[in-house]
């Protein structure tokens, strides 16, 4: 796994560095150093820009009880193509531009938010309790209280029952 990993990351790498080459012979270097930065600074106000709405947008449907899933899964694929766009590479840029196409980055958002609700019902299905707002089922347990404790005396010791005789307490119940 590692070394797929490695591998991988030289064969991002060595294509960055290629679409550099094979576009600076087709424009020259000036107008290939241009994109570059170009695409940086683009990518640079995406990511800015996005955190602030997507907070600003969240707020809002949660305050009217709207699933924010799908919005924020959008606005996370548009910051990583920002991210993308900020990388030096063409290869990169190739792939935010596809991630800021609206219905591909819909898709994708759907997806990961359906996958993160799938995950999300396994947990709290495993926890014992119910995704969307449902009653709880089993016990529940609300407690408010403060405890305080006086200056120089110690905490209560829980006595413990070891006799096996504890039965009689169940059955008060």
């Amino acid at each position: 796994m590692c070394l797929a990993v490695v591998l991988l990351l030289l064969a991002y790498v060595i294509g960055e560095i290629a679409s550099i080459v094979i576009l600076s012979g087709f424009v020259g270097w000036t107008y290939t150093v241009l994109a570059i930065v170009a695409g940086a600074a683009l990518g640079s106000m995406l990511v800015m820009g996005r955190a602030a709405a997507t907070l600003r947008a969240a707020a809002e449907a949660l305050a009217k009880r709207e699933p924010v899933g799908e919005m924020v899964a959008a606005s996370a694929l548009a910051a990583f193509a920002g991210v993308l766009l900020i990388a030096p590479g063409l290869l990169s840029d190739a792939v935010a531009l596809i991630l800021l196409v609206p219905p591909t980055r819909g898709r994708l958002a759907r997806r990961m938010a359906d996958g993160m609700r799938a995950r999300a019902q396994v947990v709290v299905a495993h926890m014992g309790g119910d995704v969307g707002g449902g009653a709880p089922r089993g016990d529940v347990i609300d407690v408010d209280g403060v405890e305080t404790r006086t200056p120089g005396h110690a905490a209560p010791r829980a006595a413990l029952d070891v006799s096996g005789d504890d039965d009689r307490d169940r059955d008060d119940r």
